[in-house]
């Protein structure tokens, strides 16, 4: 994507202080050819927390109604 600069910090798992995962804020474009992220188990462990507080469910907006063909 050649405009892509970067995380969006505030859409990401708060990482522990010194993670390579945490947010980058480069001053141009980010190099397609850059590494890929090594995550640690706390970075594992940031990025299941921070599923558990923002992923929720909810219920189907119209009921259950049951789907069959009337005779």
């Amino acid at each position: 994507m050649k405009s892509y600069r970067g995380d969006n910090a505030l859409a990401h798992p708060e990482f522990p202080a010194g993670s390579v995962a945490g947010a980058k804020y480069p001053e141009g474009p980010v190099d397609i050819g850059c590494p890929d992220i090594a995550y640690s188990k706390e970075d594992d462990e940031a990025i299941d927390r921070f599923h558990r507080e923002i992923v929720s469910t909810t219920g189907h907006s119209v009921c259950i109604v049951r789907i069959n063909f009337l005779e």
